[in-house]
């Protein structure tokens, strides 16, 4: 992945792709680059012995692929949208979504010492582009789980509301900075 990113930055600068495009493979590239190499010194004093996978270190490895996952699969997510406009949708139940969205954040949010809390009624289901939305909840439990204080609860909920089905992330990290949602839209 970080060397396609590094070629097609290298393509970009030649051909003149636009400058913000370039910055954000470079962005990228550089991300995934230093992910990468405190994965490997991490697993490397591990596999040494120096230090044992329950140390910082391990948890320092950890985190580093954590990281990288959800560069690559902002990535690919930005891919398909610019290359496949179109969305895929499919009859699916909202609490399945939920629920593969639960699997991977609920390991990291025990790491974290938080509870995270799945609630929802399993006979709801919407049309959606499966990969799209399993990636925006996704990334909206992960910033949850990223700004929650260690103890805290965060809820997924799902409900019906007239003819909408809607999906709620609700954390504990204590809202936004003043000024700070005008500089996020």
């Amino acid at each position: 992945v970080i060397a396609e990113a590094v070629t097609e930055f290298e393509k970009g600068r030649r051909k003149g792709v636009d400058s913000a495009e370039v910055k954000r493979l470079g962005y990228l590239a550089h991300e995934l680059r230093n992910c990468l190499q405190s994965a490997t010194i991490a697993l490397e004093m591990i596999e040494s012995g120096i230090v044992g996978v329950r140390s910082g270190t391990g948890n320092l490895l950890q985190d580093s692929l954590k990281k990288m996952a959800a560069l690559i699969d902002v990535a690919l997510t930005e891919v398909r949208l610019r290359s496949e406009p179109k969305s895929f949708l499919q009859r699916t139940p909202v609490f399945e979504l939920m629920s593969e969205v639960g699997m991977t954040a609920g390991f990291e949010a025990r790491s974290r010492n938080l509870t995270l809390q799945m609630q929802g009624f399993s006979n709801l289901v919407v049309d959606v582009d499966h990969q799209l939305f399993v990636s925006a909840l996704a990334n909206l439990v992960q910033n949850a789980l990223k700004f929650s204080k260690p103890g805290g609860t965060i809820h997924v909920r799902t409900h019906q509301s007239g003819e909408r089905i809607l999906v709620e992330v609700e954390d504990e990290c204590g809202g936004l900075p003043e000024g700070k949602i005008e500089e996020l839209f």
